[in-house]
C-alpha cells in the first residue's frame, strides 16, 4: 500500500493514496454538482434537527435507508418524484430542500 505522511512533523498521520483519490473525485463531484451538494446538506440539517436517523426518513418517504444515505452524501442524481417525497415526509416544499441550508424555507413566509 503507498502512502503519504504529512509534513507537519510529529504526529504526522499516513494517509493511502486510494484515500486521498477518493478525496480528490470528492472535490471534483462537489464542484461540478453544487445543486446536489445544497440538496444533500438541506436534507442532512432538516433530519438533524429533527433528530431522526437515515432510517427514520427512509420510512416517512417510503425511500430505502441506503438511497437516503447516498442522496445525503451528495453521490447520486435524485428524480423529481423523490425529491417530493422527501419534502412531504419533512413538511416542507420541495424547492426548500434544493435551497442553500442557510436561507429560509419559504413556508415561514406563509
Amino acid at each position: 500500500m503507498s502512502s503519504t505522511k504529512s509534513s507537519s512533523g510529529k504526529g504526522a498521520i499516513a494517509v493511502s493514496r486510494n484515500t486521498m483519490e477518493q478525496l480528490a473525485r470528492t472535490e471534483h463531484k462537489a464542484k461540478n454538482h453544487p445543486l446536489r451538494h445544497q440538496l444533500a446538506d438541506r436534507l442532512r440539517l432538516l433530519r438533524k434537527v429533527r433528530e431522526w436517523s437515515q432510517g427514520q426518513v427512509a420510512d416517512a418517504s417510503g425511500l430505502h435507508r441506503t438511497y437516503i444515505s447516498l442522496v445525503e452524501r451528495g453521490q447520486c442524481n435524485i428524480s423529481i418524484d423523490n425529491l417530493e417525497r422527501l419534502a412531504d415526509a419533512f413538511g416542507v416544499e420541495a424547492a426548500d430542500l434544493i435551497g442553500p441550508a442557510d436561507s429560509t424555507p419559504s413556508a415561514e413566509y406563509a
